[in-house]
């Protein structure tokens, strides 16, 4: 998952945009914070299940998803734009469907490793 207190993240994040100046950094990090959460809220916010997205099968696809998200409102952050977007680009939606299962099936699997772990404390 992609940090920005990580110097080498934002880099990362800039250079996806094409961006080769320092001016903008404090709204990209603001962009990517922004990005990751409507992420997470449209995928899944558990705080007992964040470790999902910093596995490198789903982070991965998380990632990209967040650098779409944050270029597109990189580039729609005027109130005024003569491009048409979408609230949300289409390859950040199959993103999104295609780690909404696995993070469902990443909970099972937790909860389950758990109940071997403690046994069954659903009764206490």
């Amino acid at each position: 998952m992609l940090s920005m207190d990580d110097e080498k993240d934002l880099q990362t994040v800039k250079l996806h945009l094409r961006i080769d100046f320092d001016e903008d950094d404090e709204s990209v990090k603001q962009m990517v914070l922004v990005a990751q959460s409507m992420l997470m809220g449209m995928i899944g916010s558990d705080d007992s299940y964040t470790s999902f997205y910093r596995e490198a099968k789903y982070g991965e696809v998380f990632d990209l998803a967040t650098l779409f998200l944050t270029d597109h409102f990189y580039k729609t952050r005027s109130a005024t734009t003569s491009l048409s977007f979408h609230e949300t680009p289409q390859g950040v939606q199959a993103m999104v469907l295609s780690l909404k299962p696995a993070y469902l099936q990443y909970i099972n699997e937790f909860e389950e490793v758990e109940e071997e772990r403690y046994g069954d404390r659903t009764h206490e």
